[in-house]
């Protein structure tokens, strides 16, 4: 079956409750084109109709006006049953087979002309072509959508049913770390998020955790508990690749260097480790005990959310795929393979947003283990622990084929200012909107002693001139931040 459900009116929409004709059809004109809704003058522009009904399916739906010009004047036409038939022909020859609302609303004083309403929703059968060709909906535009676009789309669409980690593994219980297995059992247990199992048995815990199906490992319980000397030759993407780099480019001497197979818990140990040995320590003094708490400079728990992150929602399908650590004087690179997936962007994650895990058997059994506490907001709190710490904020970029996370070292400029042309005297007013940020300037001010208020505004106009900074409000209520970081 299509989306939707055809229906053909005469002043009544697919529920069949009544149209108000005028306002209606005024509403959407001056609402204007955008990325779900389209005007043509008539019907004989039915062919570019069909393109662009089909980037609506393959984004979140939307609706095309025949009867309507470019500029949203309301002129209608002529509409006759073969007008009609004409309209289905081309909607015929979208693929997958669909089944929009087609709509007729008559124009007041207009003798009979109608305007005609196509619409659909998203499609639940993505990604849809129009005469063999994939289109997308990118704001006002239709265009064509590219092979690598297509090909995610389809994968996306058919991920809840038929991914990579549901495929069933050719190694057997012999080859999984048991001792890790029943270690995350007693933790789940212990932190509610399972119940005691009637059996310790390995086969049952892993059927409770859905990762065994008709007495077969899932390929997510090797990602899980697989022995790092049984994954090979069959997991070599089950890496973790470490190098430490002297300087602050790529390609400069490497100080260390290190690849590691290993299961999610020992890449998780594994990169957390070393991270602690390059990393500088801080000490901190708590009052009412004698020993001093060391940490590394950068909060190990954000660093640890961008691993689990990482190992939660990296593409595991190609063998070559792999999580790398990389540690340079002024920043840590945390990468995993894959790119942002589900329309998520990477302006989502600095807001809360909904978590749609990959590999969602992966996340679930990490969360049950408490690697990832709470789903949806890890990016949240990897954010905002270096903040609190007194450092920039973490930068992801996305570049299509991978996801990083910048974690900027203490005393480091983000990645992103690198080669900027800040002025000198800017730099203590850039610090501290990144340590106390969203702030006013009157707390600027006094924060900065010795700077006056039009020295602090002359900065604020320079860092916002590199789109170093933006803010938020208006006159003297306006609050300044690091500008979002978004690839």
């Amino acid at each position: 079956m299509g989306d939707g459900g055809e229906k053909v009116t005469n002043g009544f929409g697919a529920s069949g409750r009544p149209v108000s004709e005028l306002d209606q059809i005024l509403a959407w004109t001056i609402a204007g084109e955008s990325d779900s809704q389209e005007f043509k003058a008539t019907t004989a522009d039915r062919y570019d109709a069909c393109k662009t009904l089909t980037g609506f399916l393959n984004l979140r739906g939307g609706r095309v006006l025949f009867g309507v010009q470019p500029d949203g004047r309301v002129t209608g036409q002529m509409v006759t049953d073969r007008t009609l038939e004409k309209i289905w022909e081309h909607l015929r020859e979208i693929t997958p087979e669909i089944t929009p609302t087609v709509e007729r609303i008559p124009v007041p004083d207009s003798d009979g002309a109608e305007v005609v309403v196509v619409s659909v929703v998203q499609g639940r059968y993505r990604p849809y072509m129009f005469k063999g060709t994939p289109y997308k909906r990118v704001g006002a535009v239709t265009t064509t959508m590219e092979q690598a676009e297509y090909q995610r789309l389809f994968l996306e669409t058919h991920h809840a049913t038929d991914r990579w980690e549901t495929e069933t593994s050719p190694l057997g219980l012999n080859d999984l770390d048991l001792n890790e297995l029943t270690a995350t059992m007693t933790d789940a247990v212990a932190r509610g998020r399972v119940s005691d199992p009637l059996s310790g048995a390995p086969d049952d815990i892993l059927r409770g955790f859905g990762l065994l199906r008709d007495g077969q490992l899932l390929n997510a319980a090797v990602v899980l508990f697989g022995r790092a000397d049984r994954l090979l030759p069959h997991y070599t993407q089950c890496v973790v690749k470490l190098v430490r780099w002297e300087g602050i480019d790529k390609g400069e001497r490497m100080i260390e260097q290190r690849q590691e197979y290993g299961n999610a818990f020992q890449i998780l140990r594994l990169a957390e480790r070393f991270c602690r040995d390059h990393l500088r320590i801080s000490a901190t003094l708590v009052p009412g005990r004698v020993q001093r708490i060391d940490e590394p400079e950068i909060p190990i728990l954000a660093l640890r959310e961008a691993l689990a992150n990482a190992v939660s929602h990296r593409e595991y399908s190609t063998g070559s795929g792999s999580i790398s650590v990389e540690i340079y004087d002024d920043r840590v690179e945390i990468t995993s393979v894959g790119p942002l997936h589900f329309g998520l962007s990477v302006a989502d994650l600095y807001r809360p947003h909904e978590s749609q895990p990959w590999n969602p058997l992966v996340a679930g059994t990490l969360y049950r283990r408490g690697v990832i506490d709470n789903l949806g907001s890890g990016t949240l709190r990897m954010i905002k622990l270096p903040r609190d710490a007194g450092l920039f904020e973490p930068e992801i970029v996305d570049t299509g084929q991978s996801v990083r996370v910048d974690f900027p070292r203490a005393g480091a400029l983000p990645a992103r200012l690198h080669g900027l042309p800040i002025r000198r005297s800017a730099y203590d007013v850039l610090e501290l909107i990144a340590q106390q940020g969203p702030i006013a300037l009157r707390e600027l001010v006094t924060g900065l002693a010795g700077r006056s208020e039009r020295d602090v505004r002359d900065e604020l106009q320079h860092l916002r001139s590199l789109d170093a900074i933006e803010s938020t409000g208006h006159g003297r209520g306006a609050r300044w931040q690091l500008r979002t970081a978004v690839s």
